[in-house]
């Protein structure tokens, strides 16, 4: 009997899980499909079904983490009254989002701190040079934008001050990643946004 949709699609998501929590546990390398299949519950035929190489799923766990969390900061400043305010509201959505969404918190981690980088994961890597440069030239049209406004200074170069900004984000996460008992990602998030945001406005 043929699977319905919502059938399949239950067992893509039970493998994109599986494979999130094995990748984690084992490695990039380490990890076969017959594992993946094993921990979700289902063949490795069906593995296959979904996903045509350990390449793709992988790139996909990163891929629909991704996505979501572009949706969420997109969601996040677009209905702000200021772009102070919409900038203010996209660092703490992203660093709110890290510490509370454990799928994407697991995901990241798995990315950073669990991968070896091999040439069949090439495409992954293009995947996520665009997707810094894609991050780069949002914030650098909201910092313009903000200019434009007068609410940002017009001296700053909006390039380096969108870099600055992914870099406070990427770069808090990343600490707080290695040791999450050092501080509170939450509790650090509206001080880190003002310290950004009061070396970008205008006085």
């Amino acid at each position: 009997m043929r699977k319905t949709k919502a059938a399949t699609d239950e067992t893509r998501q039970a493998i994109v899980a599986a494979a999130l929590q094995v990748f984690s546990q084992r490695g990039y390398t380490a990890t076969r499909l017959d594992d993946i299949g094993e921990a979700a519950g289902v063949t490795r035929g069906a593995v296959y079904w979904h996903f045509k190489s350990k390449a793709e799923l992988y790139i996909t766990i990163i891929s629909e983490a991704y996505a979501q969390l572009d949706t969420l900061l997109t969601t996040a400043w677009q209905d702000a009254p200021t772009f102070t305010e919409g900038m203010r509201r996209l660092i703490l959505a992203y660093f709110l989002h890290v510490q509370e969404n454990t799928t994407f918190r697991a995901a990241l981690e798995m990315s950073l701190f669990k991968t070896e980088m091999t040439e069949e994961l090439a495409e992954g890597r293009r995947q996520k040079q665009a997707g810094v440069h894609e991050s780069l030239a949002g914030l650098r049209q909201l910092i313009l934008s903000g200019q434009e406004a007068s609410e940002f200074r017009r001296d700053l170069n909006p390039a380096w001050a969108a870099l600055s900004c992914l870099s406070l984000l990427h770069g808090t996460v990343e600490l707080w990643l290695v040791d999450p008992a050092a501080f509170s990602l939450g509790d650090a998030a509206p001080e880190l946004a003002d310290l950004f945001l009061q070396s970008i406005i205008v006085r």
